[in-house]
């Protein structure tokens, strides 16, 4: 007996919807099992002391966990008045054990180990017509805010590290976001601002430390495999990720209005 023309049709529809279903749910149960073991697994980080030298910065952290931390980093996050560090993305610099130790792990012993690291974030480039991110430190960085006429910029700083299942482990080097007037300062590096505001009620970097959910993970895990089928460049994939200045969201794409091409691409000369 042949089934009807509509029931054909609709199983051909509901099929992928089924199938895309099933997958979601492996991935879930997947991933619950990875956290199940993780947890018994999970550094703890804890910054016991912080200096800073112009940008250069020496930290001393312990892990309380159970677990090793890996790809130990630095991050600055920072947020402008004029909304510029939309189109600047936050950088992970990757800090070094003073104790000659070649990786940068830290694991569950309980020691204080001192580490170095350089405050930095990434500021849009025109490389040969090309839009490309470099690094560029604390201070370059509020020196061009300056200039794209942002008047404050709140700051914060991190260490930032993944536990051995990938997941993000972080621990900040002090509690209370600073703020800095632009007007008031004669020198940028960190180590050098002196009139420094802090707000023991502001929670602009709060959502930073929260662990996305499985949804956007398993989004961007789709959005990467399938960029890999079509056989696109893994980079310029990660860009559509890549975080902007503050941690907070996507970047920007800055652009202007050209009489003849239109709507293209705007790369700061600074």
């Amino acid at each position: 007996m042949v089934p009807p023309e509509w029931l054909s049709s609709w199983i051909q529809l509901v099929a992928p919807l089924i199938s895309a279903g099933l997958t979601l749910v492996l991935v879930y149960l997947y991933r619950e099992q990875k956290n199940l073991i993780a947890a018994d697994h999970r550094p703890i980080l804890e910054v016991v002391d912080y200096s800073f030298d112009e940008d250069d910065a020496t930290v001393e952290l312990v892990n309380h966990g159970n677990g090793v931390a890996t790809n130990v980093t630095l991050v600055t996050l920072m947020y402008t008045d004029n909304g510029e560090h939309k189109y600047c993305s936050v950088y992970r610099h990757r800090m070094t054990r003073t104790d000659n130790t070649s990786s940068n792990s830290l694991g569950p012993t309980g020691d204080v180990i001192e580490y170095e690291g350089k405050s930095k974030i990434k500021k849009r480039f025109n490389i040969r017509g090309q839009s490309e991110f470099r690094s560029v430190s604390f201070s370059s960085a509020l020196s061009h805010f300056e200039r794209t006429g942002a008047e404050s910029v709140k700051f914060i700083h991190v260490v930032d590290a993944d536990d051995l299942v990938g997941k993000p482990v972080r621990a900040p080097l002090y509690r209370i976001t600073r703020e800095v007037n632009l007007n008031n300062i004669d020198n940028y590096s960190v180590g050098s601002i002196q009139q420094v505001r802090m707000d023991t009620e502001d929670y602009t970097f709060d959502p930073y430390f929260k662990y996305p959910s499985l949804w956007q993970r398993l989004a961007q895990t789709i959005h990467l495999k399938c960029a890999k089928v079509v056989g696109s460049d893994y980079r310029s994939v990660s860009k559509w990720w890549k975080r902007n200045a503050s941690g907070l969201s996507r970047v920007k794409k800055k652009t202007r209005i050209d009489s003849r091409w239109g709507i293209i691409p705007y790369f700061s000369r600074d």
